[in-house]
């Protein structure tokens, strides 16, 4: 755990292949109401520190929560989306799941009160190698429906079943006309480096992926993004909620001054991430990934950004298509209304400022 004050700014190691496909596994909690501490400390869980959450970085990257009086303790990521939802009954006070986590959450009972939406969109890319493409005969500026129907006959390397990567994925060839596993040889591989391995040595002819993994074979020379899932190529995607910002309702009961600090300082973060992309990338290059192949970032950080543009404000629509994805593999179907789930008061309060 790390703590961040005015006299030590966090900075975090992040590997280069990070997990941005959430599970949907749920876990047991003790039924406390979050981590809170008599300190004033705000306790922060976050599902990992990848280019999917670019207004996160950014909000840790710089003093905006010094600047908003507040205290952080900052947990180490966990890529289970529904722990990190549920994390706000036992362990923290305010978290960052990925969207698909909330859901089951909320229709299980928990205290898990959604409050902010830092991701629209799927920063999920479907990269194809050179060798294949030339196979099929079509090019990456053909329509989109073109491409997706020339990956017949190919094998692709997705995530573990069931992750949202893997659900959308399945979406867009359906809804392009090929059928998954008759048309296309699906591979589930749920090691991220394997996967790309896999793609590397061609064992596979294509993967699905967030950056920077999406873009690393692009970057090496032998494949190529072939479609865009959240930067606005296929609308319908792009309102659906894929990282959400939650706390529990006992946690606002008890300080919700914290709380509006909180969203007030993401505001300031995501706002400067939209106003001047340029420098905020460079501010989340030099405090989180020093190391990575300035070429790799690039590309990774331009393929991102679309999605963390769109506001904070959660949306009824973008809901709307978070829920159907999420029943789309669920063995029970969650009925929950936006309500349910989302308290956007104060953001939009901050948001109107």
């Amino acid at each position: 755990m790390r703590r961040i004050t005015s006299a030590t700014r966090m900075r975090a190691l992040l590997s280069l292949v990070v997990a941005s496909a959430f599970a949907f596994s749920a876990c047991a909690t003790d039924g406390r109401a979050g981590a809170s501490s008599d300190d004033g400390t705000v306790v922060v869980q976050v599902a990992s520190e990848s280019f999917g959450m670019l207004s996160q970085l950014m909000l840790f990257a710089d003093d905006y929560l010094e600047e908003e009086g507040l205290e952080i303790e900052y947990l180490t990521a966990n890529p289970n989306a529904a722990q990190v939802a549920q994390s706000v009954t036992s362990s923290a006070d305010i978290a960052f799941p990925g969207s698909t986590g909330v859901l089951p959450a909320v229709a299980a009972g928990r205290d898990v009160v959604s409050i902010a939406t830092i991701t629209k969109g799927p920063t999920t890319q479907l990269a194809v190698r050179k060798d294949a493409i030339e196979k099929t005969g079509v090019t990456a500026d053909a329509p989109l429906e073109e491409r997706i129907q020339a990956l017949k006959g190919l094998t692709l390397g997705l995530p573990a079943a069931g992750t949202v990567t893997d659900i959308l994925v399945r979406d867009l060839l359906s809804r392009n006309g090929v059928t998954p596993e008759k048309d296309v040889t699906i591979r589930p591989i749920a090691d991220v480096t394997a996967l790309l391995t896999a793609m590397r040595e061609g064992a596979v002819d294509a993967i699905a992926f967030s950056p920077p993994t999406s873009v690393q074979g692009v970057q090496e020379g032998y494949a190529e993004i072939w479609a865009s899932l959240g930067s606005g190529e296929i609308p319908e995607f792009e309102p659906m909620h894929f990282v959400d910002v939650v706390t529990s309702q006992a946690f606002i009961d008890q300080r919700g001054e914290d709380v509006e600090k909180f969203l007030r300082a993401l505001n300031a973060a995501s706002e400067a991430l939209s106003e001047d992309p340029d420098a905020a990338a460079q501010v989340i290059k030099d405090r989180w990934l020093p190391d990575l192949d300035q070429a790799v970032f690039d590309l990774s950080f331009e393929y991102s950004l679309p999605s963390s543009q769109r506001g904070l404000v959660p949306t009824e629509e973008g809901f709307e298509i978070l829920l159907q994805t999420v029943n789309a593999t669920s063995d029970e179907e969650i009925d929950l209304s936006f309500e349910d789930v989302y308290n956007t008061e104060l953001i939009s309060k901050i948001a109107e400022e």
